[in-house]
């Protein structure tokens, strides 16, 4: 979480002062830049789009229930509903 906000900060500030404030290592900054996504970071992006893609597919008229029944009718592992609903609401606006 930090390292993401150095990241998405490092137009604006230092990563030698942002490191500093934040009690971690530069080192550890370069280190988690560099590093690849994971395997579940690659999972979720993927249903990520599954989820976009059926949401449009309703004509942007799905609501959570429709787009999680047809998640499970394509045979997608099922997901908490709290992370569900937080992916469609936060990209298929």
């Amino acid at each position: 979480m930090k390292f993401e906000f150095m990241k998405e900060r490092s137009k604006e500030f230092s990563i030698e002062k942002m490191a500093k404030v934040f009690q971690v290592s530069i080192n550890g900054y370069y280190s988690y830049i560099k590093r690849s996504p994971s395997s579940r970071e690659k999972e979720n992006e993927d249903l990520k789009d599954l989820i976009v893609k059926i949401y449009h597919e309703g004509r942007s008229m799905y609501g959570s229930p429709r787009v999680k029944g047809r998640l499970n009718n394509l045979g997608v592992i099922p997901i908490a509903v709290n992370n569900f609903t937080f992916e469609l609401r936060e990209n298929c606006r």
